[in-house]
């Protein structure tokens, strides 16, 4: 898709505050985060007020989440139907995901 062109004021970014970044032109992506050569960091991270890691968007592109280790998610961790972690049920990792209000999970198997 096409790369908007559209700044902000000043064209800055709000540090602090709550914002909506509204899409103007249909046929534009919303919103594009273009990284530099050699690029290392992550391109998106959301993370809790003490700093914690819960999900984000990697330098490869692959989206990933909270890791539960060894401690499956509980339905109030993964509030929302559509919601997912990866764990481990005590010997092997999977997915675990919220579906109408219920939690599945699917074990990792070998490629």
């Amino acid at each position: 898709m096409t790369v908007g062109k559209d700044t902000f004021n000043g064209m800055a970014v709000p540090l602090k505050g709550d914002f909506e970044v509204v899409q103007r032109q249909a046929g534009y992506d919303i919103m594009t985060m273009t990284g530099v050569a050699n690029q290392t960091g992550d391109f998106l991270v959301c993370r809790d007020s003490s700093g914690n890691e819960l999900a984000g968007i990697n330098v490869e592109g692959a989206i990933f989440a909270k890791d539960f280790s060894t401690t499956p998610p509980t339905l109030g961790e993964l509030a929302n139907d559509g919601g997912f972690a990866f764990a481990n049920n005590g010997t092997v990792g999977g997915i675990w995901f919220r579906q109408n209000g219920t939690l599945y999970y699917t074990l990792g198997t070998a490629a």
